[in-house]
């Protein structure tokens, strides 16, 4: 029987141990996985803080990320191209799809009034995204380009008019000095 308990007991401290090595095995996994959650939370805080100006839909692997967690200059790379397309999405209207893998990035984009296709494109990619948003103040962004394009006008027409005001006092100051010259010689040659 002690031979029995001794064995017993045995494997009864293997168990505890193999038990006690996978809850430590498991505790790392959790913070890993905890790890690239939090990683996910910031660049999804990042990206919505971005200005788009049109429909957004992003699709990023787990591989992307654990890359970006490990090379801040693939991270930055990654999240340059992404501002870059929020900077302009406001004058193109329509939207963006981007897709970025262990490999890099890829997209696409459409201007507003592009075929509907596009529109479907961004339905289906947008619904497992890692993050997506449909901009429903195009039209204000559409607006406000078209306000600052109109300020744009104004000021260039005022611009021009100044110049040719400016160019109009330079040529009658020259015929002025012209008349004045012609005087004083006529003058001069008459005493």
């Amino acid at each position: 029987m002690n031979i029995g308990l001794v064995q017993g007991n045995n494997y009864s401290a293997l168990i505890r141990k193999t038990v006690g090595e996978e809850k430590i095995e498991n505790i790392e996994e959790l913070s890993e996985i905890e790890k690239l959650e939090n990683f996910k939370k910031e660049i999804w805080n990042e990206i919505d803080s971005m200005p788009w100006g049109c429909d957004i839909s992003i699709h990023i692997t787990d591989d992307a990320f654990k890359r970006m967690m490990d090379d801040s200059d693939f991270k930055d790379s990654m999240l340059s191209k992404i501002r870059e397309d929020a900077s302009v999405s406001g004058i193109k209207g329509g939207g963006t799809i981007l897709n970025i893998t262990e490999s890099g990035y890829s997209g696409f984009s459409w201007m507003e009034g592009y075929p509907r296709e596009a529109s479907a494109g961004f339905s289906e990619h947008s619904k497992n995204a890692f993050y997506s948003k449909k901009v429903s103040h195009k039209q204000d962004y559409m607006e406000l380009w078209e306000d600052r394009r109109h300020e744009r006008e104004v000021q260039r027409e005022k611009l021009d008019k100044e110049y040719e005001e400016q160019l109009y006092l330079k040529q009658h100051w020259a015929r002025k000095e012209r008349a004045v010259s012609a005087y004083e010689s006529a003058v001069i040659i008459e005493k």
